[in-house]
């Protein structure tokens, strides 16, 4: 069983959704539970939209949503503890998304998403 995305699996789905400049990272639902089965999510972000990849805990592909950056009413980010959590409000759906902080080896890739995050929500 597979514990995390490999960066090559994070770089093709880009590559298959966006353009090779777009931002990738890696994400997950919060849970309110401790309990819960986890659902991972691939968020990559190019000027125009957020598509989210949703995985299952095994990282299969569940779905995909796209989120239309002039949809988003509200987005934040917020450091808690050693994660950010990010939350995208759109006129129909709310999104709450934890980013862990991945350090070996995915930390470009969880800074890079952090900080155009920040971009999209300072630029609202």
């Amino acid at each position: 069983m597979k514990l995390t995305f490999s960066k090559e699996e994070m770089e093709n789905y880009r590559d298959t959704h966006a353009d090779s400049l777009a931002t990738v990272g890696y994400t997950q639902k919060v849970k309110l539970l401790r309990t819960q089965l986890p659902t991972y999510f691939l968020l990559i972000i190019d000027n125009q939209q957020i598509t989210m990849i949703e995985q299952d805990w095994k990282l299969k592909e569940k779905g995909i949503s796209v989120i239309h950056l002039s949809d988003i009413n509200t987005l934040t980010v917020d450091r808690i503890f050693f994660q950010h959590r990010v939350k995208i409000k759109t006129t129909d759906k709310v999104y709450k998304l934890d980013v862990p902080p991945l350090n070996f080896g995915f930390k470009e890739y969880q800074n890079n998403l952090i900080n155009r995050l920040k971009e999209i929500s300072n630029n609202l």
